[in-house]
């Protein structure tokens, strides 16, 4: 179901407020940094909306096209070019209405599911970021977002805003489990499910397997609590992203102990992870605030990490030299949005004079012929001292 139900454009939610954060200030960066490879780009927005709610905020629509607007403004790169394209099936009027202003934009009319594929494919060979935000879960079809990344796109990235606990109310009524609501659920869900032979179908599709059954099953046994299903079937279903992308981000959004959703980030390159996770890092406190919800948070761990023992448990596997790059976003997609990545190349530093780690810098040198001593991402190498 797309976001259609009549009140949910009069305001902005808080939770709805941190989505759109969180993928602005991405996005920025993001097209920064994109627009390097100087290969075109096109941003999709799966399910637009409204583009604006009526207490006159931006929707995530406005939102993506003031940033890429502020970027081709400001970019000195030569035929940079950034298309967009949002898909809406029941406010495309008023969506229209709200982007009419912008150019080299796409507003379609109809569904998510049959659009999305004639839209890539009009688009190969560009670089892709698709915002994927639907009102509930059943249009989330997991083989074909695997899928995308298969495709011939110079590169793809997606942000997924997943609803974990709405997946969990069709799951457990396909095991006939009354959804007992231990999560204060979120407004923002399609309450209208099939039966449960019709929600096993349904479970499997969006899971990509049946294999939330045995933790439904453990919920079932008193095995696992109501958040330790959701905790394992999220840890599951990333893992089983990251065989299509590389690096899977998954951050959690909860307000006080109940869970609001899950925004998951995939991407095959690291730069695009390490960015995600520095942005989500730096916005915490910020996000903390809004509308003075002070209890919204996005991790699950506030205390302050000790990264010595972190890093000292993590890097004794890299073995051989890894690229400072892929280090760091392998440790994200390891532990979380624990911490920034300066915090880690902090420690990194500690660790490289007390002799824990060999750094490979390319140079090795510089023109005087003295030792470099830069933590440039991409031109560092650092390895275990076993």
């Amino acid at each position: 179901m797309a976001k259609r139900n009549n009140d949910f454009f009069n305001q902005k939610k808080p939770w709805s407020i941190i989505k759109d954060k969180l993928l602005g200030y991405y996005l920025k960066p993001y097209f920064q940094k994109i627009l390097l490879t100087k290969h075109p780009v096109t941003y999709v927005d799966c399910f637009a909306g409204a583009g604006k709610f009526n207490d006159g905020t931006d929707g995530s629509p406005l939102i993506a096209l003031k940033v890429i607007s502020d970027v081709l403004a400001q970019s000195k790169i030569v035929n940079t070019e950034i298309k967009s394209c949002f898909i809406e099936a029941h406010h495309y009027d008023q969506l229209n209405k709200n982007l009419e202003c912008y150019s080299n934009t796409q507003v379609v009319s109809g569904k998510f599911e049959k659009n999305i594929g004639k839209i890539l494919h009009n688009n190969l060979h560009r670089n892709i970021f698709l915002y994927i935000d639907p009102y509930g879960v059943k249009e989330l079809d997991f083989e074909f977002i695997g899928s995308l990344a298969k495709e011939s796109f110079y590169s793809m990235e997606l942000l997924l805003n997943f609803n974990s606990v709405g997946f969990l109310r069709v799951a457990f009524k396909a095991f006939g489990i009354d959804f007992k609501n231990e999560n204060d659920l979120l407004e923002e869900y399609d309450d209208s499910l099939p039966e449960p032979s019709a929600c096993t179908i349904t479970a499997n599709k969006i899971a990509g397997g049946d294999y939330w059954k045995d933790i439904i099953s453990e919920y079932h046994d008193g095995k696992l609590s109501f958040y330790g299903v959701e905790e394992r079937f999220v840890a599951e279903y990333c893992r089983r992203l990251q065989k299509h992308y590389q690096y899977v981000l998954n951050m959690k959004i909860k307000s006080g102990s109940a869970i609001k959703y899950r925004m998951i980030h995939a991407t095959n390159h690291p730069d695009g992870a390490i960015l995600m996770a520095d942005n989500i890092f730096k916005r915490e406190e910020l996000l903390r605030e809004i509308h003075s919800v002070k209890q919204l948070s996005l991790f699950e761990n506030e205390s302050t990490p000790d990264m010595r023992k972190i890093l000292s448990n993590y890097l004794p596997q890299f073995k051989t030299f890894e690229r400072l790059n892929a280090f760091l976003a392998k440790f994200f997609c390891t532990y979380g949005v624990i911490c920034s990545s300066q915090d880690i190349k902090s420690t990194l530093k500690i660790f490289e004079t007390e002799g824990k780690i060999i750094v490979e810098r390319n140079p090795a040198t510089t023109k005087a012929g003295k030792p470099t001593k830069f933590w440039d991402d991409k031109k560092v190498k650092i390895k275990w001292n076993t």
